[in-house]
């Protein structure tokens, strides 16, 4: 594969994450009244939150594993968001916020491709730094699109819920076609197990990783019963 042609693959794969991000912030905002409207409590809110991440990180641990084992990137980088954007459909069609909570539990089971397309960005390119950055910038600006959009969707046109849920998940399945140009490089199959490799980290990665962790969960749910609590003291808005 020539030079050029590996840091096309991060612009591909830099147009997915922007249009999956642009989906996925236009839903997040809106999950903690969308629950409070179907009769969830503060209690559905939290495990909400939860399940985001915990979820996320377990999945993106699964999917870098069974990548390695199979040998292959592509296909579970295209698993991973289609995963995502059923889920999106699906929460569209829940009518409960206990539907709400099974189909964002799908949703994150997408964040198994993770592993996969930073490997894939990890091999196109020997200036890493760089090119992660590239597409973290074209990542971060689908979330700030998505924000900008759900603003005006839900507080200056006054849509419903299911219909702005509806624009999100038809706009994130538009990240499927940048991946059909990807091209990965053959990878050897690596046998291992799930959880081997953790006793080979570096001390001081071990500590970042437990420090996070830490960070991580003083956080939990922090921006969802944010958001409820602007509503109450704005109720305007």
């Amino acid at each position: 594969m020539n030079k050029k042609y590996r840091h096309k693959n991060i612009y591909l794969l830099g147009g997915s994450s922007f249009f999956n991000d642009v989906g996925s912030e236009m839903i997040t905002p809106i999950l903690p009244f969308y629950i409070t409207a179907l009769g969830g409590t503060g209690i559905a809110i939290g495990a909400l939150s939860g399940l985001r991440e915990g979820l996320s990180s377990l999945f993106k641990i699964f999917g870098g594993w069974l990548s390695d084992v199979k040998g292959k990137r592509k296909i579970f980088v295209f698993l991973g968001y289609l995963f995502s954007i059923i889920s999106r459909f699906l929460i569209f069609l829940a009518n409960s916020w206990q539907a709400i909570l099974a189909f964002v539990s799908l949703e994150r089971f997408g964040k198994l491709r993770d592993p996969s397309r930073d490997a894939i960005i990890a091999e196109s390119t020997s200036h890493r730094g760089k090119w992660f950055g590239v597409h973290q910038m074209m990542d971060s600006s689908g979330a700030i699109v998505g924000t900008i959009i759900v603003l005006f969707l839900f507080w200056k046109l006054n849509l419903n819920f299911k219909t702005i849920i509806l624009f999100a998940a038809i706009i994130s399945a538009i990240s499927l076609i940048p991946l059909i140009f990807v091209k990965e490089q053959k990878t050897r199959a690596i046998k291992k197990s799930l959880f081997g490799g953790i006793k080979k980290l570096n001390k001081k990665l071990k500590y970042f990783i437990f420090v996070t962790s830490v960070f991580t969960l003083g956080n939990f749910g922090l921006y969802m019963f944010m958001l409820l609590m602007a509503k109450q003291i704005l109720p305007e808005l």
